[in-house]
């Protein structure tokens, strides 16, 4: 038996995806150098590292997207089964984070990894691509009503399978996902840049319109949980509707005179239904 304080509800899920460009790519490289003295490894790595960022900057790169995010010097020990382990060098690598911001900055992220490979860049770490804050907020709002509309959608039709109006609306939930596409094999595609920039360089004239790293596309995608209440009961209101008067109704007729114009001394006689219901006893 149901329980009557519990009120009849329809819980459902609707999920929308806004899809857009993105806006930024993040590109992390670097240079790594083995010498024997620390102080001969950091000038390598100072050296090395310098001449990336000049050619970044010749390319068109701001100065002001590129910053260290790793600093850092190690001795490289000769692994041996016994507790002597001596030194064999010192290794020093520097990491940085180059960020290329709207469409003509970006265009220029291929180009750059190869230019950076061609200054004597050996590490490369991670591409990224993304949503500035104000792009991500405008794709997670279309994704929410999208969501919303597929959720309400799904109410209006179970509480008419079930037989019931769609009541009022009593819970909302949200959620979201970012998602960006497609996820690059960076090692690879920093030596497809490097290849194409090699080929660009011996074929003066040359161009090529492919872009060695696509951006893809930027996608958020939205969850929103709905609860409403389940209203009237539609097979009894049509049933209600369609239900012949009963048996001891009284119809009754009143005439209400209207009067013709003045030179008419007749009236004409109005008649309205009236459908009434006798007293119980």
């Amino acid at each position: 038996m149901a329980d009557p304080d519990i009120a009849d509800v329809v819980t459902v899920t609707g999920t929308g995806v806004a899809v857009g460009r993105p806006t930024y790519v993040e590109l992390m490289f670097g240079v790594t150098q083995l010498k024997s003295t620390p102080r001969e490894a950091d000038h390598a790595v100072t050296a090395a590292a310098r001449k990336a960022i000049a050619a970044l900057v010749a390319l068109g790169v701001p100065e002001r997207g590129i910053h260290t995010s790793v600093a850092e010097i190690a001795a490289r020990h000769r692994v041996q089964y016994d507790d002597a382990s001596p030194i064999v060098g010192y290794q020093c690598s520097r990491r940085y984070t180059l960020r290329l911001e709207g469409e003509q900055q970006m265009g220029l992220a291929s180009d750059a990894l190869a230019a950076a490979l061609e200054a004597g860049v050996n590490t490369v770490g991670g591409l990224t691509w993304g949503l500035a804050p104000e792009a991500a907020a405008a794709l997670k709002l279309q994704a929410l009503s999208r969501a919303r509309e597929a959720a309400r959608a799904k109410a209006e039709q179970l509480a008419r399978e079930l037989g019931h109006a769609l009541g009022r609306l009593v819970q909302v939930e949200e959620g979201y996902e970012h998602y960006t596409r497609p996820q690059h094999r960076v090692r690879a595609a920093a030596r497809a840049s490097y290849e194409r920039a090699s080929a660009m360089a011996k074929a003066p004239g040359g161009d090529d319109e492919t872009d060695a790293l696509p951006a893809g596309t930027a996608m958020e995608r939205a969850a929103v949980t709905l609860t409403f209440l389940l209203g009237a009961d539609l097979g009894a209101a049509a049933a209600a509707a369609a239900a012949p008067i009963p048996t001891g109704t009284i119809a009754s007729s009143t005439r209400f005179p209207v009067p013709t114009p003045a030179d008419d001394p007749l009236y004409t006689w109005r008649t309205d239904s009236v459908t009434s219901r006798p007293p119980l006893p």
